[in-house]
């Protein structure tokens, strides 16, 4: 959406006397590229072949994007990633393989939940021993070495990092204040997805603990951290007016 807005020709400038003034651009040699796949992580996607159904490539989407752009340079590199390397898609493979990651830290499946939990803490680097570090900030500074090779032979400009939403479970009450609300299919009568207002918290706590962690590794390679947490604030899955950011299961199976 921001490559074609950029491709109007037109833009507004602002002076501090006179305003807001149009002055006519040439954006009409912008281009896009999206490298992205749906269930990413660093290691399966990003630094090697994620595999798997819906991989047509063959090669990590750093390697997908140095056979893309080489010749040219990269003004703006953005990336999308954390989120499934801790386990955010709702199901944590690498840790109880099919079962419900916000089930299992409820306890209503037959996995252990501590053991979840200390795994997420383990990703995240919470708790961990002085000097040592967790495994998506290791994964993270793999990525920055490997954007550092493509930049030899394709010029990397930026890098923009961003974060995460992380009030997924909550909405704008009276008085602007966030309140819970679980909807639909995390409310089933079997359990088994339903979300808890303690689940919530925890998902919430998870997810700026991962923000902070992004944000500190932006920081320590140069790179731009883009915070959207505070533009979803309010506006959680269960929203369900004009003003939603998410589009429910109930709406996506009817589209499907």
């Amino acid at each position: 959406m921001a490559a074609l807005a950029l491709q109007d020709n037109y833009g507004e400038t602002w002076n501090e006397g006179s305003g807001p003034f149009y002055t006519n651009f040439s954006f009409t040699k912008v281009t896009f590229a999206s490298f992205a796949r749906s269930g990413a992580t660093i290691r399966d996607s990003l630094l090697a072949a994620q595999h798997g159904f819906g991989d047509f490539v063959g090669a990590g989407q750093i390697e997908e994007c140095r056979r893309t752009c080489v010749g040219r340079s990269i003004d703006a590199l953005l990336i999308s990633i954390g989120g499934n390397d801790a386990g955010f898609v709702g199901v944590l493979e690498d840790l109880v393989k099919g079962d419900s990651f916000y089930a299992l830290t409820g306890g209503r499946v037959g996995a252990e939940p501590q053991r979840v939990r200390a795994q997420l803490d383990w990703l995240l680097g919470v708790g961990l021993p002085p000097g040592e570090k967790g495994g998506i900030e290791v994964d993270l500074e793999t990525l920055r070495g490997a954007i550092d090779n493509l930049s030899r032979e394709v010029p990397v400009a930026e890098v923009y990092l961003n974060g995460y939403p992380v009030d997924l479970f909550y909405v704008e009450g009276n008085g602007g204040q966030l309140r819970f609300s679980a909807c639909d299919i995390f409310t089933t009568q079997s359990g088994l997805l339903s979300i808890s207002a303690a689940d919530a918290a925890m998902i919430k706590t998870a997810g700026q603990t991962l923000n902070a962690l992004l944000k500190r590794k932006a920081d320590e390679f140069s790179w731009h951290f883009v915070d959207v947490a505070p533009d979803f604030a309010g506006h959680g899955y269960c929203r369900g007016d004009a003003d939603a950011m998410f589009v429910r299961a109930e709406t996506q199976c009817r589209l499907a």
